[in-house]
């Protein structure tokens, strides 16, 4: 695990505050970001390496720093999974059922050597009850991913009929 403000590239700091900013009508507040430093965390996956598997218990959301990650649904011939999405830099990735206690219905694999910054529920859960305003801003930018993601879904889904 690494810590955001581990990075000695202050570029990547001020990238997470850009995707961060709305907070407050501007970029995030000092207070905010040292308060996530303490709560997210920045992982790294090879290429290849899944960040979760369908089916596991716990997936974390996490906003892609770099690299790039596939989502997928396994359908009944387990060699050919559906790809559900690519998401590069600055995009959420997160299971349908990220926010409930239910096994994860996608897998979601590193392309290539990829940074995330991950936020298990738990932690969101914890942002929202110690900070109602970072939190619902948070979960704000998560519903907009969410949503975003749906519209492309049904565009691709119209290519078919």
């Amino acid at each position: 695990m690494k810590k955001i403000s581990d990075n000695s590239d202050i570029d990547e700091a001020g990238t997470i505050c850009t995707y961060f900013s709305g907070i407050s009508s501007g970029l995030l507040k000092k207070e905010d970001f040292l308060y996530l430093d303490q709560i997210i965390e920045m992982n790294f996956f090879a290429a290849g390496e899944c960040l979760w598997h369908e089916g596991d218990l716990e997936s974390p959301m996490g906003l892609v720093f770099r690299g790039r990650v596939k989502l997928l649904k396994e359908t009944e011939n387990p060699h050919h999974p559906i790809l559900l999405g690519l998401f590069g830099p600055g995009t959420l990735v997160f299971d349908p059922v990220f926010m409930e206690e239910l096994p994860s219905e996608t897998s979601a694999c590193a392309l290539e050597n990829t940074w995330i910054i991950c936020l298990p529920s738990q932690q969101l859960l914890k942002i929202l009850t110690e900070r109602p305003a970072l939190g619902c801003s948070l979960f704000r930018k998560t519903l907009g991913s969410a949503g975003e993601q749906l519209r492309q879904a049904y565009r691709r889904l119209t290519v078919f009929f």
